[in-house]
Parts: C-alpha cells; structure tokens; sequence
C-alpha cells in the first residue's frame, strides 16, 4: 500500500521523494492500475486507517510540555528560515 499512498497524498512531503527516488515509472504504472482496479476497496482502507489514527490520537493526547517543546521547535525553525 506504499506506493498507493504515495499517489493518494497519504505520505509526508518527504518521505515521498524519498520513496519516489527508487521507484520506477513501472511500479507508478501498476499502482495507478491496482488503485483503479480497486478503487472502493483501497478508498476503505485509507479511511479506516484514518479512522485508527483518529482514535488513537483522541486516546492519547500529547502532553502540554510535549506541545510546549514542538512549539520551541517550531519557532526555532521559522527562525532559520527568516
């Protein structure tokens, strides 16, 4: 379901020109054939993983100094970029 996910926009901004640096115009071929052969089925399972990742994030909220420190992270990074 990688590659699947690649092309559904399911993945990171990095972690698909990661992927997309070892994958052939063949495998992107055959994952657009499989997701259009499939494509309820792989439709379902994108939203039942989102389903999954929504109850577990509901179930365990990041703590406050957890969201303190991304937030240091974040402006730090602004930082640089200015």
């Amino acid at each position: 379901m990688c590659r699947l996910a690649i092309l559904c926009g399911s993945t990171s901004r990095g972690s698909r020109r990661k992927a997309s640096d070892r994958t052939t115009l063949e495998q992107v071929y055959g994952a657009i054939t499989f997701y259009l052969g499939r494509k309820s089925e792989v439709e379902n399972d994108i939203a039942e993983r989102e389903r999954e990742e929504d109850a577990y994030s509901t179930a365990h909220p990041p703590t406050p100094d957890l969201k303190e420190k991304f937030e240091r992270m974040r402006q730090q990074l602004q930082a640089r970029r200015s």
